[in-house]
């Protein structure tokens, strides 16, 4: 579990998203920003974990790029929070 923050202090959290189909592919294919899928099974998994894991901690906004992935992975995190996620073109 991670520490609670001190009040005067802000904590930023950089989660990547979950694996797609392309991640566990052999060879490896670099998505960037031509590859827009979903999450694999493997990848709602792991961002599940990280929903978990976080659920108790004190997050007051949610960020992610427009790529269905992170929007996706961001959207597993935030439920517990009760935010929607804000989509920034500038993290893509």
């Amino acid at each position: 579990m991670l520490p609670r923050p001190e009040a005067d202090s802000a904590v930023l959290l950089l989660i990547r998203h979950g694996a797609t189909e392309a991640n566990l592919r052999r060879p490896y294919i670099l998505q960037g920003r031509t590859l827009n899928g979903p999450l694999s099974e493997t990848g709602v998994e792991q961002v599940t974990k990280a929903r978990d894991f976080l659920k108790d901690f004190p997050i007051d906004a949610c960020y992610a790029s427009p790529m269905v992935r992170a929007r996706q992975s961001a959207e597993i995190i935030a439920e517990p929070h009760g935010h929607e996620v804000q989509s920034l073109e500038e993290i893509i």
